[in-house]
């Protein structure tokens, strides 16, 4: 099967899983200082690129993240800000004139170009600690486009669980190379991720607020996995809508990689509209059609293997 296109939304707030994996599913991450410098090249890298970073989680041979693509009005001081932010990572940095204003925003609003950088930025130092040169890259990176709400707080979800169900820890919040352990171990400032204002936190309004609420379910989810428990309880959740919690819960415990090889997550009519735009073809079905995970929540696929049906 021919590769499919890269679903990319040029307006503001388009959001995105993204996921790459090591060549041969090599254990190059193993070492604890990669894991760390890994994560601090996503935090380093966003604070250059217009990026919000949602869910961060580094593995043995792979990484996740849930990131929003901003495309904010020109503010060209910011602009050049963040260009020598960008200029002062390297060994010859080049000045700034006016005329580089069109060419560094296309740049630093594209997802294409962020992880480019960011997968460069981790080959070389991957290579460094090694004493070895060449990609260590299997494939490019995978790509969801997700609508907010539902879809979007699963993806993140399962993001933060990738850890236990790797057996590398038995609880989310004891990791530090993911955002909910980062903050439960570091605080708000060492996840450097912000979770949105999904409506099962309505009641919480700040940042940290939310991010700890978050860290709370994560665990909860974790440690009902692990015992077997289908129905959790969250007494501090318990605004969320009955319906719309238990298929949350359903959804956050199937050990599912929808999540990594769809295209496109959330509403029937958001997939519809996606399906449309970028003329996306199932590749075992005649006609795209979205595929229904939850009484709300749909996804698109287009990659051949057992997960396409």
């Amino acid at each position: 099967m021919g590769r499919i296109p890269r679903v990319k939304i040029s307006g503001s707030g388009a959001t995105y899983h993204v996921m790459t994996r090591t060549a041969h599913q090599a254990f190059f991450f193993e070492d604890t200082y990669i894991k760390e410098r890994i994560y601090r090249t996503v935090l380093d890298l966003a604070d250059v690129y217009y990026v919000q970073l949602h869910s961060i989680a580094v593995m043995d041979n792979h990484y996740h993240i849930v990131l929003s693509m901003l495309r904010p009005g020109l503010d060209v001081p910011d602009l050049k800000a963040r260009f020598e932010r960008f200029q002062a990572r390297k060994r010859i940095p080049m000045k700034w004139y006016s005329w580089r204003v069109d060419e560094w925003y296309q740049r630093l609003t594209d997802l294409s170009v962020f992880m480019k950088d960011l997968n460069r930025t981790i080959s070389l130092e991957v290579n460094r600690r090694a004493g070895k040169v060449g990609s260590i890259w299997g494939e490019r990176f995978k790509s969801v486009l997700i609508e907010e709400d539902a879809g979007l707080l699963a993806c993140m979800v399962y993001v933060e669980m990738n850890c236990v169900r790797a057996n590398l820890c038995r609880s989310p919040l004891s990791y530090r190379w993911c955002s909910t352990g980062r903050f439960h171990l570091g605080g708000s400032n060492a996840a450097g991720v912000v979770v949105p204002k999904f409506d099962v936190f309505r009641q919480v309004l700040d940042d940290s607020g939310r991010l700890q609420v978050f860290s709370n379910l994560v665990d909860g989810l974790a440690q009902a996995e692990l015992q077997g428990v289908k129905t959790p309880s969250f007494p501090e959740l318990k605004q969320f809508q009955p319906q719309r919690w238990d298929a949350l819960v359903e959804l956050a415990l199937r050990r599912s990689k929808w999540l990594v090889h769809s295209v496109v997550v959330g509403s029937e009519l958001f997939c519809r509209n996606i399906i449309e735009r970028f003329d996306l073809q199932q590749g075992q079905h005649q006609e795209a059609r979205p595929y229904r995970l939850t009484f709300n929540l749909y996804n698109e696929h287009v990659r051949a293997g057992p997960h396409a049906t």
